[in-house]
Order: C-alpha cells, then structure tokens, then sequence
C-alpha cells in the first residue's frame, strides 16, 4: 500500500474500492465482483502470476489483497501489509494425494479442523476437512 495507508495498522474494505487494484487474475484469491456493483474498484493491472502481481504492487501500481499468510512471509521489501479487518472470507482449500500420501498428513488435518472448529467459534461450522483417502465427513 502507499500514501496515508501505509502508517495505519488496517484499512477497511469499502475504503480499498477507492484505490486502483491490482489482480492476480490466474491465482488471486481477489476480483472486482467481490464489492459491490456500485463500489467497484478501478482495476489498474491484471496480472498473470504472483511475482507480477507483487512487482505491480511494489512498483505503485495499486493495491493488492492477499491472505494474511501472505502479509506474515514479508515477501517484498517494497511492500507494506495492512490488516483488513472487514474483508470478506476467502475459500480455501486443503489438497492432498489419497494414497501414499506424507506420514504426518492426519495430524495436519486434525489441526486444520481444530483450527477451522476454533475460528467458527468452537461450533462444528462448515469448514469441513476430508478424511485422507476418503470422502468429507459428514458434519
């Protein structure tokens, strides 16, 4: 982020759709559709990966939204990561092979599920985490 945006410890949803955006159109978790018609951004660069997307940020282009996965890594010197509290959730989701798949796969799962359990506030929710090598539980 630039300008007063970048001194502030969050910015809010409705305020981003009055910066141009830049998009990761071929892995962005980020669209013009997810504001409402009426509050759409500008969008300034569509890019085709992460690293064009990051040097378009970085080069003031726009703003960006990511996962604040992302905003941890710190993956730019140039860039500045800004909390968006009322941003809307973003899907995600969890791959991994069904056979012969890595030894410690159900005890990440066991923590995903702890996790997503946790975030929806301890209820059952819907974040469901399939079994490995089988079909998503029922909740």
């Amino acid at each position: 982020m630039s300008g007063g945006a970048v001194a502030r410890d969050e910015v809010g949803w409705r305020e981003l759709a009055r910066m141009p955006l830049v998009l990761n159109e071929a892995g962005g978790t980020t669209d013009a559709s997810d504001w409402p018609p009426e509050e759409r951004p500008e969008i300034a660069v569509r890019c085709g990966n992460f690293d064009e997307w990051l040097e378009a940020v970085a080069g003031n282009r726009g703003v960006g939204v990511v996962p604040e996965s992302i905003g941890r890594q710190r993956v730019h010197p140039f860039i500045s990561f800004v909390a968006i509290p009322d941003a809307p959730l973003m899907p995600l989701h969890i791959v991994f092979p069904r056979h012969d798949g890595h030894p410690l796969t159900r005890r990440f799962l066991a923590h995903a599920r702890a996790t997503v359990n946790q975030c929806e506030g301890g209820g059952a929710g819907t974040g469901i985490v399939p079994e490995p090598g089988g079909e998503s539980p029922e909740a």
